[in-house]
């Protein structure tokens, strides 16, 4: 259960972030609904702060994944054809497994360290694999890195407004390194 902090206990924790002696952690999960499903003007209003830019990025990302596994969907129709209604099934069921398993761990660096052996692997496939693997990998990447950007966005926002703290205040853990916690 969460412990509502005051504005001057809030600037008391701001401080602590800033010298790391506390650790401010929101979800992927959370971080990426919150910029889908809040407007940027009711967070502009509420806090003062613009997060137009960074909503675009997450929701660029996002359709950016959806509109490449499509695509990778419809490269398999083309390329097998009958063959297709046993690969696109395949295709649906290990993209959702993927992201569903790896959306809340690992960080940019690790996923982008994974991305790139995985499309030197679709480079040197055969022809008919090498555009469904590339693509693929990419959507996989790109969902990933909305999850990611989503959640940073998200913590630089609450790190840096009472109002938005005390919106999600919920669904925020703290973790101090002193004995006091909040």
């Amino acid at each position: 259960m969460a412990e509502y902090l005051t504005k001057e206990e809030y600037k008391v924790l701001q401080s602590d972030l800033s010298t790391s002696a506390a650790t401010l952690f929101v979800t992927r999960s959370l971080a990426r609904q919150f910029f889908l499903n809040v407007t940027y003007r009711n967070v502009r209003n509420l806090t003062g702060i613009s997060v137009l830019g960074a909503k675009f990025q997450v929701l660029a990302s996002l359709v950016t994944a959806l509109i490449l596994i499509i695509a990778c969907l419809a490269l398999a129709v083309n390329e097998f054809g009958w063959g297709a209604t046993f690969a696109a099934p395949l295709i649906g069921i290990f993209w959702t497994v993927i992201v569903g398993f790896t959306t809340e761990s690992g960080s940019l660096l690790l996923s982008t360290l994974l991305f790139i052996p995985c499309l030197l692997l679709a480079y040197y496939l055969p022809e008919t694999y090498a555009g469904l693997v590339g693509i693929f990998v990419t959507s996989v990447y790109s969902y990933r890195i909305s999850h990611i950007l989503a959640q940073r966005f998200l913590t630089t926002l609450v790190s840096s407004s009472y109002d938005a703290y005390n919106m999600l205040e919920e669904q925020i853990k703290v973790t101090r390194t002193e004995t006091n916690r909040i």
